[in-house]
C-alpha cells in the first residue's frame, strides 16, 4: 500500500512498478474496470480486450480504418496533422454504443490503449510502492480509457498506478452519492487518491445554485472518503467548456454562451468545491484554453473534441491523462508514452504543456 498523506496533499514519494490488477476482476494488463455498471455500460471484454465480433481480416480492418478516418475528420479542426494521424482509440468503458472502436489505438470499445514511445523515458520513481486512484465521473473520465492512458505513462516513468473507475455515461456526483456501487467503489479499500468530476455544466451554474445543489452530494462522497481513509487525497476534475458554449444555459446564463466563458464558469464551480472541501484542482480546462489561444500547437482547439463538441477525442483524453500525470506525481509528462493514432509531434506538445502548469494543477 502506498505512503499516505493529508487530503488534499500531493503524494510523498513516486512509485515504482507496473499498472497493478484491478480490484475485483484480475484481467489483462494495463486493464481498468467500471465498477458502476448502468444502461450506458458495455458487456467485460474478454481476456484480449476485443469483441469476438472485432476479430476481423485485414479487408475488414481497412474499411473499418477508413469509416473511422471519416467519422473523426467530421468533427476535426483545421489542421492536416490531425486528419492524418490523430485518429487511433475508441470511445471508452461505458461510452454510448462503442462507436469509435476501430481506430488504430484500441482493440475495441473496452480494449486497453495500446501505447508507444517512451522507451527512453526518465526513470521518474524509485519506490516499488503503488499509487491507488479511484476516478468517480462519467464519459469525461471514460472515453478513450483516459485512466489507463495515465497508467500507461505511469509505467513508462518506472511507476506504479492502479486506476479504478465508476465512471456511467452522463452521471452527476449527485447520482453517485445515491449510488450503492460508487459508495461500495470508496469502500472497497484505502485510496492514496480519489477524484471527483461533476456532469458537464453543473460546476457552471450561479454560484447559489452550485452550492445548494452540488454541495450536499459531494459533501456525501467526501463524508465516505474521509471515512473510508482520512489520508486519502481529494482532487476535483476541472473539466473544458463545450466547444461552442453552453446553448441550453445560455438563454439564462450569458456567460457559458462562449467556450472561454463556460470553461471560466466550470473553473469558478470547481474551485468553490476545492475550498468547502478541502481538495485540490486538475484543472484539465485551463490547458484546452491554452490549445486555444496557441498558435503553435500542431492540432486545433477544435481537435480537443469528438463530433459533438463536448466529449474528448484521443487528443483531449490524452491531454486530460497528461495533466493528470503532473498532478499526482509532481513531474512533467515528457518523454513518456502516447497512445498509438496520436502523432509524436501532438503527444510531445501535449506533455510540454502537461508539465509547464503550476504543480497545485490550478
Amino acid at each position: 500500500m502506498a505512503r499516505r498523506q493529508s487530503p488534499g496533499g500531493p503524494p510523498k514519494t513516486c512509485y515504482n512498478g507496473s499498472f497493478v490488477i484491478p480490484l475485483f476482476l484480475k484481467k489483462a494488463r494495463h486493464s481498468t474496470r467500471n465498477l458502476a455498471q448502468s444502461n450506458e455500460s458495455v458487456a467485460v471484454p474478454s481476456k484480449g480486450g476485443a469483441r469476438p465480433w472485432l476479430r476481423r481480416g485485414p479487408s475488414t480492418q481497412l474499411l473499418l480504418a477508413l469509416f473511422s478516418l471519416l467519422v473523426v475528420n467530421a468533427g476535426a479542426g483545421d489542421s492536416e496533422e490531425v486528419s492524418r494521424f490523430d485518429v487511433g482509440g475508441h470511445e471508452g468503458t461505458a461510452s454510448s454504443g462503442g462507436t469509435y472502436a476501430t481506430g488504430a489505438g484500441g482493440e475495441g470499445s473496452r480494449g486497453a490503449p495500446i501505447q508507444i514511445g517512451g522507451q527512453d523515458a526518465p526513470t521518474l520513481c524509485e519506490s516499488e510502492e503503488t499509487f491507488d486512484v479511484l476516478f468517480v465521473g462519467n464519459s469525461y473520465t471514460h472515453y478513450f480509457e483516459m485512466p489507463q492512458l495515465l497508467a500507461g505513462m505511469a509505467e513508462s516513468a518506472g511507476c506504479s498506478l492502479n486506476a479504478q473507475l465508476v465512471a456511467p455515461g452522463g452521471s452527476s456526483l449527485a447520482a453517485h452519492a445515491k449510488s450503492a456501487e460508487t459508495l461500495s467503489a470508496i469502500g472497497a479499500q484505502d485510496w492514496d487518491a480519489v477524484v471527483l468530476q461533476n456532469f458537464s455544466q453543473l460546476p457552471s451554474q450561479p454560484v447559489e445554485d452550485v452550492r445548494s445543489k452540488s454541495f450536499p452530494h459531494v459533501r456525501t462522497l467526501v463524508d465516505a472518503i474521509v471515512e473510508n481513509d482520512p489520508n486519502t487525497s481529494l482532487y476535483f476534475y476541472v473539466t473544458w467548456g463545450r466547444r461552442d458554449g453552453d446553448s441550453e444555459y445560455c438563454k439564462t446564463q450569458n456567460l457559458v454562451c462562449s467556450f472561454e466563458g463556460h470553461t471560466a464558469a466550470l473553473q469558478r464551480g470547481y474551485s468553490l468545491y476545492a475550498d468547502e472541501f478541502q481538495g485540490t484542482l486538475v484543472n484539465v480546462g485551463a490547458t484546452w484554453s491554452q490549445v486555444k489561444r496557441s498558435r503553435g500547437a500542431p492540432f486545433s482547439h477544435r481537435d480537443l473534441y469528438g463530433p459533438d463538441g463536448s466529449h474528448p477525442s484521443l487528443i483531449g483524453s490524452y491531454l486530460a491523462a497528461s495533466v493528470f500525470f503532473a498532478s499526482f506525481f509532481k513531474a512533467s509528462p515528457e518523454g513518456l508514452s502516447y497512445p498509438q493514432g496520436l502523432s509524436e509531434a501532438s503527444a510531445r506538445y501535449i506533455q510540454r504543456l502537461a508539465g509547464n502548469r503550476p504543480l497545485s494543477g490550478v
